[in-house]
């Protein structure tokens, strides 16, 4: 899978997120404009099952869509920007064919015709039947946009977020997303989940470092993998329990003494002979 770098994630994050909120926005002010203009005409039915949905989905959308280009963004979980996306859709598809149902096939040109209890036909014009009409088939298409931004956030959510998190199962836990709820915060949390099987984890050397150089995390502080505090690079993972390595001592003593303990250079050390008694160094 194809990684995105942090700026790359927040700022197509943003953007899509961006273009959900102005399609919330104009379905939201038409939805009002259409229930404004047909409410005279429409039955309590029509209103409410066909016509209101689509006022419906721009209040939610804005709801939902607006925190997440927010640092708000930051406490919810992989799994809960799903449900939500999946749940926008559902609304999105449902206003485009209840609407589509109601004006899809009206003529929006205002104009009607009636005939009075005498036989005669009359024409009439009513301007607020035209903009109902139209502000109904707007609707259809702005909803259309709105699914369609659904289902690209649902695929993207789900590879980039959802699927790495449920991996190293921390599908539920916050602190995961960049600013516009697709991507996480660190390009290193959609790495294969082989390094969390191999015992690495993520840390922040500042706040879980030793400060004696030694860059080792302590047992208790350990973080769970990829859920990370601040953005941690790379280069900062590492094995969870750290290796350790066995000093070759001389088979007649019990002490090693490394050059630097001893003052003596490596090549001296090599020209040591362990058997002289001045040499060893027994431990009785």
């Amino acid at each position: 899978m194809p990684t995105v770098s942090s700026s790359a994630a927040l700022g197509i994050g943003i953007s899509i997120r961006g273009a959900q909120i102005v399609v919330s926005l104009v379905i939201l002010i038409m939805g009002a404009l259409n229930l404004s203009k047909v409410a005279p005409y429409a039955s309590i039915v029509d209103i409410t099952v066909y016509t209101a949905l689509g006022l419906v989905c721009g209040i939610l959308g804005l709801i939902f869509y607006i925190p997440l280009i927010t640092p708000a963004a930051y406490v919810l979980p992989p799994v809960v920007v799903l449900v939500f996306d999946i749940v926008m859709f559902i609304f999105w598809i449902t206003a485009v064919a209840l609407a589509g149902y109601y004006y899809g096939s009206e003529d929006c040109s205002g104009g009607y015709t009636y005939t009075d209890d005498d036989g005669d036909i009359y024409n009439g014009y009513n301007p607020d039947w035209q903009i109902a009409c139209e502000t109904g088939k707007g609707i259809i298409g702005i909803g259309v946009v709105g699914f369609l931004l659904s289902i690209v956030l649902i695929v993207l959510v789900s590879i980039y977020s959802v699927a790495p998190a449920a991996k190293s199962n921390v599908v539920g836990s916050r602190n995961w997303f960049a600013m516009g709820g697709i991507y996480p915060k660190y390009s290193n949390a959609m790495t294969d989940s082989k390094d969390a099987e191999a015992g690495y984890v993520a840390y922040n050397p500042h706040e879980y470092g030793t400060h004696d150089g030694t860059n080792r995390v302590p047992q208790a502080q350990k973080v769970q993998h990829y859920q990370l505090q601040q953005d941690v690079p790379s280069m900062y993972r590492q094995q969870t329990e750290p290796q350790t390595y066995n000093q070759p001592q001389d088979e007649n003593t019990h002490n090693f003494q490394s050059p630097h303990s001893t003052g003596l250079s490596m090549g001296q050390m090599n020209n040591i002979n362990p058997s002289s008694p001045n040499n060893a160094h027994h431990t009785g």
